[in-house]
């Protein structure tokens, strides 16, 4: 998964603070730095005071490679597309894996289990996603 420049800046924080976190995320991703014209778009969102640098960065770089952005952010989402990003809710994901048939439900849960421990939140929809009947 790539991240970029801003990203890992804002994980190596912790390191300051005696954490080793960072450690164990930094081993998994590619660091993407941004283009001169990501950079470009970059800044005007930036201008626009709406979202984190991390979030303008990534909605700007995304933007132009034509990547799909996944998130939580509300304002980030809308955001991105905003900017012609092709943007998706993170929170949309189950149920639509759930009507397309692509996972049983056990798979499912393993599924949600692992993006709460992940990203280290909670998916308040889960169990309705779980228990309801497939469309």
């Amino acid at each position: 998964m790539p991240i970029t420049l801003r990203v890992l800046d804002e994980l190596l924080v912790p390191l300051e603070y005696g954490y080793d976190c960072p450690y164990d995320i930094l081993s998994r991703p590619d660091v993407v730095p941004a283009t001169l014209d990501e950079f470009k778009v970059y800044e005007e969102l930036r201008l626009q005071s709406r979202l984190s640098s991390a979030d303008a960065k990534i909605i700007a770089i995304w933007n132009q490679r034509r990547w799909l952005y996944i998130t939580m952010d509300k304002v980030a989402l809308e955001a991105a597309q905003a900017a012609g990003v092709d943007a998706v809710d993170l929170q949309a994901l189950p149920g639509t894996i759930k009507r397309l048939g692509l996972l049983d439900q056990e798979q499912l849960r393993a599924l949600i289990d692992r993006m709460e421990q992940d990203d280290r939140t909670w998916l308040p929809y889960k169990e309705s996603v779980l228990s309801s009947e497939q469309e």
